[in-house]
């Protein structure tokens, strides 16, 4: 049987770990596909890896008819330098092309290390605030404090204090922070936090490259130095390890060997009982009919919820009866509702005046609509993490108050139009790489304060560029869900 392999010229090879990312994001693993195919599992890791060396023609229509696929969704013929070619970069490029997990991972954890020193280290007057208010809320929530009857105090705190609006839950989740003192657990919540990121956007990487040191380095160092996440580290806040309960859920393997004990939803429900904006994700699984979920994350959400009653019963009442329906009068926001470090809908209208308060109310809802329709669609066609990430990215949009470091889902949104996206989108994720490490919505600022009427559009752009970055994401995330390409419905295992 004639192979692909014979009709290739000896200056190519072939590079098949395309394969893997079609799987994933079929939800497909590798023994489903045997099964489905009747390709042994050992021929297609080979294939996953790109270390094949041939496929046979009817291997290859096997798979593309199995799958639902086209060819260049299975391989890629990509040109191979002979060894008897010497460039002056040679060493350059071995070192970029250097494969090992060990490796990588060690290039993430120092990334993160050097990302956090260089932030701390460049930004004056560094004052993680917001983690603070985790620490000591946590601490006196410990010892019998209602630490929603007045601000929470501290060293290094605004004289007024600052309020705690997070749920009785996440105090309780908080108080292994005060172990160390309020500085030392900082420092290694933003190590954390940058490594945490690195490591989702790693996972995203094509399997050819996740596990090349250098890639998987650079890329978690400028995650960190991106405006998302380098406010998200100086103020030490919580979002990304809230991202990382998610997409770990509903991202995750059928046949992963320890959260196939947790059913899918539950570690949802607990992003949702420390911070309610994760609650969206169960809105998602109903409009979805992923029914299952959306009972184990109810479940899970209401069980955090009574544990850390029976811990802080009198804190976890007020919390109930007075303070979750007044949230909004907790913040001060002094201004800075209409400031661009609101990227909301409802920010970004604030900014043209007090009348818009009704229409950015409807754009808010069409926008809650449009978002959860997007993502229902994206599941239907197999596109799983994608879904997520609209709903992540929805749920910062329609938020009343969405502050630079809430975009988290930013980073992975385009790290997933990069894998499969053609030249035009992967300039667009150059470009919007380009603006969240020049801090856009400040680089706005800083042109609308020239007064150059020229310069007026590009300012607004960069001014709110996390929202409009996040719509283009979800828009080009529906168009890569096209119907020819997105294998079959994930589906849940029936309760049986």
């Amino acid at each position: 049987m004639q192979t692909l392999a014979g009709k290739v010229k000896n200056t190519e090879t072939l590079s098949a770990s395309v394969l893997e990312n079609t799987l994933r994001l079929r939800n497909i693993s590798l023994n489903q596909a045997a099964q489905r195919t009747g390709v042994p599992v050992e021929d297609l890791h080979k294939l996953c890896a790109g270390e094949a060396t041939g496929i046979r023609l009817s291997t290859l229509a096997i798979l593309c008819s199995k799958l639902d696929c086209d060819p260049e969704d299975v391989l890629q013929v990509e040109p191979q330098i002979p060894s008897a070619i010497k460039f002056p970069g040679e060493s350059l490029r071995r070192a970029w092309g250097f494969q090992s997990r060990r490796m990588s991972i060690t290039a993430l954890f120092f990334s993160a290390l050097l990302s956090v020193v260089f932030l701390t280290g460049l930004v004056s007057q560094v004052n993680p605030v917001d983690f603070y208010v985790y620490h000591y809320g946590a601490g006196l929530a410990a010892v019998g404090e209602n630490i929603y009857a007045g601000n929470i105090h501290g060293i290094d705190m605004p004289s007024e204090g600052l309020p705690f609006t997070y749920t009785p839950f996440a105090a309780l989740a908080f108080l292994p922070l005060n172990i160390l003192s309020a500085k030392s657990a900082y420092f290694l919540w933003s190590i954390a936090s940058a490594l945490t990121m690195g490591v989702v956007l790693r996972n995203l990487l094509p399997l050819k490259h996740r596990d090349q040191p250098a890639v998987v380095g650079i890329l978690g160092f400028f995650a960190s130095c991106s405006i998302v996440m380098a406010s998200h580290i100086i103020f030490g806040q919580i979002n990304v390890f809230l991202m990382a309960l998610v997409l770990i859920d509903l991202g995750r393997k059928s046949e992963s060997r320890i959260l196939r004990f947790i059913p899918r939803g539950v570690l949802v429900g607990i992003a949702a009982a420390v911070k309610l904006t994760p609650a969206l994700f169960i809105v998602y699984f109903v409009v979805t009919g992923q029914k299952r979920a959306a009972l184990f994350s109810s479940i899970a959400a209401l069980a955090a919820t009574v544990v850390a009653a029976f811990a802080y019963p009198a804190m976890s009442f007020d919390f109930a009866t007075r303070v979750l329906w007044n949230l909004s009068d907790r913040v001060s926001l002094d201004g800075l509702f209409s400031t661009s470090g609101n990227n909301s809908i409802q920010g970004a209208l604030a900014a043209l005046g007090d009348g818009t308060a009704i229409p950015a109310l409807v754009f808010t809802l069409i926008a809650a609509v449009l978002g959860l329709y997007a993502a229902a669609r994206i599941f239907h066609q197999g596109g799983n993490i994608q879904a997520v990430i609209v709903v992540g990215l929805t749920a910062c949009m329609v938020s009343p108050v969405s502050w630079m470091h809430h975009w988290v889902y930013l980073l992975p949104g385009l790290m997933a139009l990069w894998e499969r996206g053609g030249s035009r989108v992967r300039n667009f994720c150059v470009a919007s790489w380009v603006i969240l490490v020049a801090t856009g919505p400040n680089l706005g600022d800083m042109l609308f304060s020239l007064n150059t009427p020229v310069l007026v559009p590009l300012a607004i752009v960069l001014r709110e560029s996390l929202l409009f970055i996040g719509i283009c994401i979800v828009v080009l995330l529906v168009q890569q869900a096209h119907p020819r390409i997105a294998g079959p419905v994930v589906r849940e295992p029936s309760s049986s």
